[in-house]
């Protein structure tokens, strides 16, 4: 009988603890690629409209891209190696940094953009009973005239998604790979 009631003590203060709102936050690596597809067949002889570059939503609450990925021989990493030594295709943006899965009124958006202004958007990581990511990426592409605007392609998607997979994200003109692994618990 005294074996059933530290069992029962002991299985109820777990409980209670892992039932404590904060008492544990999952962190994350977040490693984003994002390239450009200079292949001119792939199109699929679709004609692009001339837009206005509008801004993207939450332009003033986006946190800049923190920092560079650690690991050089993640996934994307390679990715990034080969990418690079393609003609057909051109590296835009690699990025890594590491953050905790909350509410998505709690996330800021990450700010992806080259110092070119190629590209620019919002990337936002969040938790919503499953793991979430959403995408609004814009390409201008260069050789716009003072009375024309430039061409820009819009990548939007909103992505459940899945820890460890690569997650590629498709737009016949760029595309994005993106990689979330848990962090190393220290």
């Amino acid at each position: 009988m005294k074996h059933l009631i530290a069992l029962l003590t002991l299985a109820f203060a777990c409980a209670a603890q892992a039932a404590t709102p904060g008492a544990s936050t999952s962190l994350y690596n977040v490693e984003v690629l994002v390239f450009e597809n200079r292949m001119p067949g792939l199109e699929g002889g679709e004609l692009w409209a001339q837009e206005k570059v509008r801004p993207l939503p939450d332009e003033t609450a986006a946190a800049e891209l923190p920092g560079m990925p650690e690991d050089s021989e993640s996934v994307i990493a390679q990715a990034a190696e080969q990418i690079s030594k393609d003609s057909d295709y051109r590296l835009l943006l690699h990025g890594y940094w590491q953050q905790t899965a909350e509410a998505k009124s709690d996330t800021k958006p990450i700010r992806l953009t080259t110092t070119d202004g190629t590209l620019d958007g919002l990337f936002r990581f969040y938790l919503s009973r499953f793991l979430h990511v959403d995408v609004n990426l814009q390409l201008r592409q260069p050789g716009a005239t003072a009375d024309s605007a430039p061409l820009v392609m819009r990548l939007r998607e909103h992505r459940r998604i899945r820890t460890q997979d690569v997650h590629y994200f498709d737009h016949p003109r760029f595309g994005m790979l993106v990689r979330i692994t848990p962090a190393a618990k220290s």
